[in-house]
């Protein structure tokens, strides 16, 4: 019984420390690629080069990722206006 209860106990502490360790990743991720973004479109209004294409299916891919924020709407906006994209 008290093998049991060890198993259980110590199975219960792995899945909430890979839960933790997911969420926490994911927020590291989510902040990346924001500020990948903010430099793509900060090149691209530069001049340097045309990523038109990759800034479009950078939005697609962050709005269906990402939960919905004030900062999130504000960088999308940006990188809608610097391809001159109207919002969906």
């Amino acid at each position: 019984m008290r093998l049991i209860f060890t198993a259980a106990v110590a199975t219960g502490l792995i899945w909430f420390l890979r839960s933790f360790w997911r969420w926490k990743t994911k927020q590291v991720g989510d902040a990346n690629e924001l500020d990948w973004l903010d430099e793509v479109v900060r090149e691209h209004l530069a001049g340097k080069q045309d990523h038109s294409a990759i800034i479009r299916r950078a939005i697609e891919d962050i709005e269906r990722d990402h939960d919905p924020s004030p900062t999130l709407a504000r960088e999308l906006r940006r990188a809608r206006e610097a391809i001159g994209d109207k919002p969906t």
